[in-house]
């Protein structure tokens, strides 16, 4: 889920670098995507109470998060790299609030616990998977790592 992160924090001279950003610039890449996280909470308490079917929800939140690697993966230009950060954090703070809710009430009750572990390990395996990719792709390739990281959630939602 959070495989950006590991990319963007293994990769973070390069990208520096590729994008010249400045400190200041660079923290605020960093923070974009827990910006769009806050944001989209406050999203979501709406979408969830307007719209019954979850599945079409969760199905565009993945599509969009995928697409946005995409984007990461073929573009240089900051400020655009700077809104698909933000909307990266939104769309993913989705599947934080709906699937606890979702366990809550579909769950099997003998594995709500182990279906809960496996929605919340999701983010550090993500942001694992993002520093594996980021330190075995090239030097000043790492816009391959944010396609793979994309195609992975593609493939996810897909199944």
């Amino acid at each position: 889920m959070s495989g950006d992160n590991g990319v963007v924090s293994s990769c973070s001279e390069e990208i520096k670098r590729d994008l010249k950003l400045s400190d200041a610039e660079y923290g605020l890449f960093g923070s974009l995507p827990g910006t769009g996280r806050i944001i989209g909470s406050l999203i979501f308490m709406f979408v969830l109470q307007i719209f019954e079917n979850r599945k079409y929800i969760t199905l565009a939140c993945l599509a969009v998060n995928g697409g946005m690697f995409f984007i990461y993966s073929v573009t240089s230009m900051k400020y655009i790299l700077y809104v698909v950060r933000f909307t990266i954090g939104v769309v993913r703070i989705y599947p934080h609030i709906f699937n606890d809710m979702w366990v809550n009430q579909f769950g099997i009750q003998s594995l709500k616990t182990l279906m809960i572990t496996a929605f919340k390990v999701s983010s550090p395996l993500g942001q694992t998977f993002g520093y594996t990719v980021g330190s075995i792709i090239p030097e000043g390739r790492y816009a391959i790592g944010f396609a793979i990281i994309g195609i992975s959630i593609f493939s996810f939602g897909a199944m």
